[in-house]
């Protein structure tokens, strides 16, 4: 064996553990909602707990029909709960396992109060051994005081190494691994995208310049204008990779930015003369 994952008789446990809890609050409540039965939407909405799926009748003007269990709630908050857990739990250990070493065995079990606890045992290339002592516990926030208005367990890990330390790099969890390859790929394509600005952006002096150049034409050397055409014109073919690179960074991105750079040099340039 080498990276961590919680066994499955421990995510198996911990879920029914969770459901049972959420079931037994979803079951409270919707006793509890059967006296607004009856009532207008707008009013009942108000009384009934999170873990209520309400029926409305519209041919009556829009009254509460029936109030049940949201089982479909219920799951995706256990599930949600158990996936936070377990996630945790494997960055934990696998943050006390050295690349190339490898676990020998696990040995977890599910107490009261939802712990988990046990221990992981491996060894290093070289057969030394070592055991990770687990401790894996939660803080729980019921109903208002919970970030789902429901249940939110806040899971904690406590654990550390025992026998021979880890040297070198420690293993990523794959929960963790495929985190940082999704970061990694979010942060090629954002360079790659920025790139591609960056390479538009070089073709915008000599589209500005033709752009002077074209007003001039038009518009003859004795417009009033004309000298901030002809200096716009010049300067925009006199920048560097240099510059255009410090105004991109700056955020400059169209032969607009570049104008308007160009206008407030000449601008001050005038003043200056």
């Amino acid at each position: 064996m080498t990276a961590f994952t919680t066994p499955a008789e421990i995510v198996s446990a911990l879920t029914n553990r969770i459901r049972t809890c959420l079931l037994g609050q979803g079951y409270r409540q919707a006793e509890a909602a059967q006296q607004y039965v009856g009532l207008k939407e707008y009013e009942a909405r108000r009384k009934l707990g999170p873990l209520v799926a309400a029926r409305i009748e519209n041919y009556f003007g829009h009254t509460l029909k029936s109030a049940d269990i949201d089982f479909r709630t219920i799951q995706k908050i256990t599930e949600a709960t158990v996936k936070n857990a377990t996630v945790l739990l494997e960055d934990r250990v696998c943050r006390n396992i050295g690349e190339g070493e490898t676990l020998t065995e696990i040995s977890l079990e599910l107490g009261q109060e939802n712990l988990i606890e046990g221990v992981v045992c491996g060894e290093t290339a070289q057969g030394e051994r070592f055991h990770i002592d687990v401790h894996m516990l939660w803080n729980y926030r019921y109903g208002e005081n919970s970030a789902n208005g429901v249940l939110t367990i806040y899971p904690q890990f406590r654990g550390t190494r025992q026998g021979v330390p880890m040297a070198g790099k420690p293993q990523q969890s794959i929960a963790t691994a495929a985190k940082e390859a999704a970061k990694a790929e979010r942060e090629a394509a954002k360079a790659a995208r920025r790139a591609e600005l960056r390479a538009k952006f070089a073709k915008a002096p000599e589209r500005l310049a033709r752009e002077m150049e074209k007003d001039l034409r038009d518009w003859s050397d004795t417009h009033p204008t004309a000298p901030q055409w002809a200096f716009i014109r010049d300067a925009a073919r006199a920048l560097t990779a240099e510059q255009l690179s410090e105004w991109f960074a700056a955020g400059a991105r169209t032969s607009g930015d570049i104008e308007s750079k160009l206008k407030r040099q000449f601008r001050d340039r005038v003043l200056i003369a």
